[in-house]
């Protein structure tokens, strides 16, 4: 059962060669035969059970409520790609921070605490090592192409800071296997961090004991929770206002 602010997490597996797409061919309004190439499409079914009113507002008399099953399809397509880059180019961590929250919660409650704090690690670990190979890869396609350039010299600031030991790098080891010089990964690191020092997945340890419910109630808060809400819930931040001449005060987020 589910209100309308609840949220639903679900793990999607792509298996190779369903992923392509679809070639179909036709005829258009002029008679001529057409091609059209047909994306990827993914549809989900999701039955669920909502308490709604019976009744109007103005009826006399204590409200009614009843348990309502209802159905909701939802189809859209997906563009495929062969290149890591295209995908992680793409990224949203907030929105990503707020599905993976689910996910080890979710292996939290079936498997125990200690299991979804030990997935949020492990999924940490996979993606940052994911991401490497991804610039490796896109190194070596820019020195397939133009071989005469060298290492260092074939890329720009972006994939030198990615990658360990490219002359030039202003990033330290650690930074640059951390992803920091990635746009779109840089704060991955800290989102999946603050995940597991929320409520509900924060260890017992010390004075710090919550029971069940506690946990649950911090679940159940985040997830109503807009998703720039739920990033500074996980990992809030300063900000400082300045004056400025013209326009007044300016917003400074650090």
């Amino acid at each position: 059962c589910v209100d309308a602010n609840g949220t639903i997490g679900f793990d999607l597996e792509l298996k190779p060669g369903v992923t392509a797409g679809l070639e179909v061919e036709g005829y258009g309004g002029n008679g001529m035969p057409e091609e059209a190439t047909l994306p990827p499409a993914m549809q989900v079914s999701f039955a669920y059970t909502a308490i709604v009113r019976s009744g109007e507002e103005g009826d006399e008399g204590p409200p009614e409520y009843l348990s309502v099953r209802r159905c909701r399809v939802y189809t859209t397509t997906m563009s495929s790609t062969e290149s890591s880059e295209d995908v992680l180019s793409g990224l949203d961590c907030e929105a990503l921070a707020f599905t993976l929250f689910h996910k080890f919660y979710a292996a939290g409650v079936s498997r125990g605490l200690e299991e979804g704090r030990a997935l949020a690690k492990d999924w940490l670990v996979g993606a940052l090592v994911k991401a490497y190979r991804s610039a490796e890869k896109e190194e070596a396609d820019l020195l397939e192409s133009s071989p005469s350039l060298g290492h260092g010299r074939s890329h720009g600031p972006d994939l030198k800071n990615r990658l360990l030991d490219r002359p030039g790098s202003s990033r330290s080891p650690s930074d640059i296997l951390l992803c920091q010089a990635h746009e779109h990964l840089s704060a991955l690191p800290f989102l999946v961090y603050g995940l597991s020092c929320t409520d509900a997945l924060r260890p017992s340890e010390g004075g710090h004991q919550p029971s069940t419910d506690a946990r649950v109630s911090g679940w159940s808060h985040a997830c109503r929770l807009s998703t720039a809400g739920f990033v500074k819930y996980v990992a809030p931040g300063f900000e400082f206002w300045k004056d400025r001449d013209d326009d007044g005060p300016e917003a400074v987020n650090l």
